[in-house]
């Protein structure tokens, strides 16, 4: 799924509509706009494994693979949209 917004608009504030669009999951792979608590809970909730880096500022540091798979992942994923 594909969602435009507004310039101004944080990644976060978009990613209920993206999720609810996207439907069952088995992982997420996101960037650190992502990293917030309650997208994290809501990931565990569905049971939907996550790697999102954390923010510089978090207090609890969250761990997250940093595995070749992960990052080919996001390539094959960008591949994709600009073919």
């Amino acid at each position: 799924m594909l969602m435009l917004t507004a310039g101004n608009v944080s990644d976060v504030k978009a990613a209920p509509a993206l999720l609810e669009g996207a439907g069952r999951m088995r992982y997420l792979l996101a960037d650190k706009g992502y990293d917030v608590d309650r997208l994290h809970r809501s990931l565990r909730d569905a049971r939907a494994g996550r790697v999102i880096p954390g923010r510089r500022n978090r207090k609890r540091t969250i761990r997250y693979d940093k595995l070749a798979d992960n990052f080919l992942s996001g390539v094959a994923i960008a591949i994709t949209f600009w073919l």
